[in-house]
């Protein structure tokens, strides 16, 4: 990401602190816009058919989620916890049309960023089933 988009991302943008265990969206939830990580983890989980929670990937300082949701503007495909205490940022969905809509280079770097993210979740497709810290090492690579 660029310097650039970052500080627009960080001018547009408020910042919350959720507890371990916190919620910080569910399956289902509406667009709601743009997540990242400053400090502490949040873990993207989906609930199995057998009703058992999946951690999909830790994400962590540095990382963004909810993307899929921000560019469609269709509900949350997964839920997101905060894994431990943490600071997370939102870019409210208006916001991140108006930034994508002034400038389109602005909305190809986040579509290189969900490539990067879509192509290391095809990749590490078992890494569901891998110890937490490869799927920390796995969530590093998409940021």
């Amino acid at each position: 990401m660029s310097a650039e988009l970052l500080e627009l991302i960080v001018a547009n943008s408020t910042v919350r602190s959720y507890d371990r265990g916190e919620i910080v969206f569910a399956a289902g939830d509406g667009e709601g816009g743009l997540y990242g990580v400053e400090t502490g983890s949040v873990a993207l989980t989906v609930d199995s058919l057998e009703g058992d929670r999946r951690v999909l990937t830790i994400q962590e300082p540095g990382s963004w989620f909810g993307l899929i949701s921000a560019i469609d503007r269709k509900p949350k495909m997964h839920d997101a916890y905060a894994s431990e205490p943490s600071l997370i940022r939102r870019l409210p969905a208006e916001a991140f049309d108006e930034i994508t809509g002034a400038n389109a280079g602005y909305m190809r770097q986040f579509a290189v960023m969900l490539a990067a993210q879509t192509r290391l979740s095809v990749e590490g497709s078992e890494v569901g089933q891998a110890p937490a810290q490869s799927r920390r090492t796995f969530c590093r690579r998409c940021r």
